[in-house]
């Protein structure tokens, strides 16, 4: 999440965030880390519940040859994928 709280994290009370096992991943790796959660005062609960939304965003650079003996390096970029886990 970087140095500092991303307001959408934050709630009444607290905030929340999530540690990564790894700082990068391949595409199509399996993301594995721990949600923290933060209270800053005392909360009565019997039950949570958690909706978690992703985006998988990847790019990686491809040598293409144009067939007159010239190459050349194009960035690829994927298309975003967003997935949500209750």
């Amino acid at each position: 999440m970087g140095n500092g709280l991303d307001t959408r994290t934050q709630f009444d009370g607290g905030y929340l965030y999530i540690k990564t096992d790894k700082t990068f991943y391949y595409k199509g790796d399996v993301v594995y880390g721990k949600i923290y959660i933060r209270c800053m005062r005392e909360l009565t609960a019997t039950w949570l519940e958690m909706d978690v939304k992703a985006k998988e965003k990847a790019s990686h650079w491809d040598e293409v040859d144009d067939g007159n003996d010239n190459t050349y390096w194009v960035k690829v970029q994927y298309i975003e994928k967003y997935f949500e886990f209750k």
